[in-house]
């Protein structure tokens, strides 16, 4: 009997004093540091990731992912295909409405997709190819009629946008934006200020339930190390798009969870490939064996153990390897290991076989062989990679001429076709379709940088998602990398490993999504289940916590000298009527 109320006073002391989850905290904000700015709030203008993931938060889609990935009712909270799999019907949520109070309603839906496919601008417009018309016999009934199957119409991530706010911009969907976001997610837009942070607010009446926590900062830090600190210090409560070489000292910390996964993206080196009289790009860049000579001649791996800090693994084709079931792999004949000597016989097929007495390989006109290159200047690993690339390229004969700029004009320099090559990269999603997309002819002045054609690539990639057979799908997927993977538009040089952390003494409620990332994850779940540890919310010490298992305990011990007590009269405890 001693022993058992000694294991309870125990487990009373223990409980007091461990940080619990409050069931919700309105009052409190998420803190999330992260090195990535948002480019624009707009849709159809928007290309960087930390703005695809402001648009889960404060718009819904017809469907959404679940925390495995697989899609889940959103706004439709049902939907069925007729037999011929060429009709879909989605019955949408009833008392849904914008955060600006105007009912959402089936036009809403009609509205944004023939808006996104006739401008064919942003991210989202090649997930809406091969719907041939819309129809809304009724405020929440929706018909997507398509031309053919459709096997990735449940994927579709498009953003749903009101109607009575966007129809204003339709004229001009390249400047016109939504400054206050109307949406109906589960939170509601507050502010951006560039450079320095983009805040948000829960919405009280999200039909999936309002947020645990009454706001949401995402603070941009330009120094990774100042980030991880920040992290440490109980500055924020969640740290993204952290260094490998951050995390032994935030685990040695014991009040941090760190997650390490294949990130779904990759950092690329983008090559001109425009062949139009207007293109400000080298014309040696148009022949596809200089291009292919230039990732021979690069050591991936090297460059991500220096420049990366073992921050992802050597890349090749278009889809990353944490998409595992639509990657095609080169092997054998089709792989292209680092190798200077095979990089010189390409170059010299090429027809840059001249060189003068350094060994810089010349032009049929006799000019030196010399291409551009830019890194952004805001990120430094960019920086020193291009720095290794200009030197891996000088071994074979190519002279490089290494600048920096800064994203906006980096950007500007690309909408003009006014580049040889630079550093960037590009995240993907569950379905195939938007990295193959980035890379399509109707691409071309929107994903499509290198300004790439090739009409056999294009069909395959509007094949793929008619085919509702996986393998078949999944053929053609893999056809599709495989010319791009030939003709080489991009230099994929690693996939990148993704590193996110939190304080889990200051938040929880967060998990895995389908055993990867916890934010940027394709779906807003753990931005629904972040919750304060109990007491964090009120502001609470960890002084107070220490009162309450004192008490606690003082409480338990009071109660069992009642018990003891009680025995010594002759009285028995409950729980020990059996013996």
């Amino acid at each position: 009997m001693r022993r058992f109320l000694i294991a309870i006073v125990a487990a009373a002391i223990a409980a007091a004093s461990l940080p619990a989850q409050a069931a919700s905290a309105p009052g409190y904000t998420l803190r999330i540091g992260t090195s990535e700015d948002l480019d624009a709030l707009s849709p159809f203008l928007a290309y960087e990731r930390a703005a695809t993931e402001l648009f889960l938060m404060v718009y819904d889609s017809l469907t959404e992912f679940d925390a495995e990935l697989e899609p889940s009712p959103g706004l439709a909270e049902s939907w069925s295909v007729s037999p011929d799999s060429l009709s879909w019907t989605f019955k949408l949520r009833r008392g849904v409405a914008w955060s600006d109070g105007v009912p959402f309603t089936s036009k809403d839906v009609k509205f944004t997709y023939e808006t996104t496919a006739a401008a064919e601008l942003g991210l989202y417009y090649g997930f809406l190819s091969g719907i041939e018309s819309i129809e809304t016999p009724d405020d929440y009934t929706v018909v997507i009629r398509t031309s053919g199957p459709k096997a990735n119409l449940l994927q579709n991530p498009t953003p749903i946008l009101p109607e009575h706010i966007w129809k204003a911009g339709v004229a001009d969907l390249e400047t016109f934006e939504d400054p206050a976001m109307v949406g109906t997610g589960p939170f509601r837009f507050k502010e951006w200020q560039k450079g320095q942070y983009f805040s948000m607010v829960a919405n009280p009446d999200y039909f999936g339930g309002a947020p645990k926590v009454g706001s949401a900062v995402f603070s941009i830090f330009a120094n990774r190390e100042t980030l991880a600190q920040s992290l440490s210090n109980g500055e924020i409560d969640v740290a993204l798009n952290l260094y490998p070489d951050q995390m032994a000292q935030l685990e040695r910390a014991g009040n941090v969870t760190v997650r390490s996964f294949a990130g779904n993206g990759f950092t690329q080196m983008t090559i001109n490939c425009w062949d139009d009289p207007a293109s400000g790009g080298d014309p040696a860049l148009l022949d596809a064996r200089v291009r292919r000579a230039i990732d021979l001649a690069i050591n991936k791996q090297d460059l991500i153990d220096i420049a990366f800090n073992r921050g992802g693994v050597p890349g090749d084709s278009l889809i990353p390897p944490a998409t595992a079931f639509w990657r095609w792999a080169p092997t054998g004949g089709d792989a292209r290991p680092f190798d200077p000597a095979a990089a010189d016989r390409l170059l010299d097929s090429a027809g840059f076989s001249a060189k003068d007495a350094t060994g810089a390989r010349l032009r049929a006109d006799g000019s030196p062989l010399s291409i551009r290159l830019v890194a952004r200047a805001e990120n430094p690993r960019e920086v020193k990679a291009g720095q290794m690339i200009q030197g891996y390229l000088r071994d074979v004969g190519v002279a490089v001429k290494l600048s920096t700029l800064d994203d906006g004009a980096l950007s500007d320099a690309i909408t003009a076709g006014d580049f040889d090559m630079f550093i960037w990269g590009w995240g993907g999603d569950v379905d195939p379709t938007t990295m193959l997309s980035i890379l399509t002819t109707d691409q071309i002045d929107g994903t499509n940088e290198p300004r790439y054609s090739n009409p056999a690539y294009d069909e395959l990639v509007a094949r793929q998602y008619t085919l509702l057979d996986p393998s078949e799908r999944r053929a053609a997927v893999y056809q599709a990398q495989k010319i791009a993977w030939e003709d080489s538009p991009l230099v994929i040089l690693a996939y990148d490993l993704d590193i996110q952390a939190w304080r889990h003494d200051l938040v929880g409620g967060l998990a895995p999504v389908s055993g990867g990332p916890v934010f940027y994850a394709n779906t807003n779940v753990n931005y629904l289940t972040a919750v304060p540890v109990s007491g964090r919310e009120a502001g609470s010490s960890s002084g107070a916590i220490i009162v309450a298992a004192v008490a606690g305990a003082a409480l338990m011990l009071a109660i069992i000298a009642f018990l003891v007590a009680r025995r010594k009269r002759g009285g028995k405890a409950s729980w020990n009527d059996e013996k």
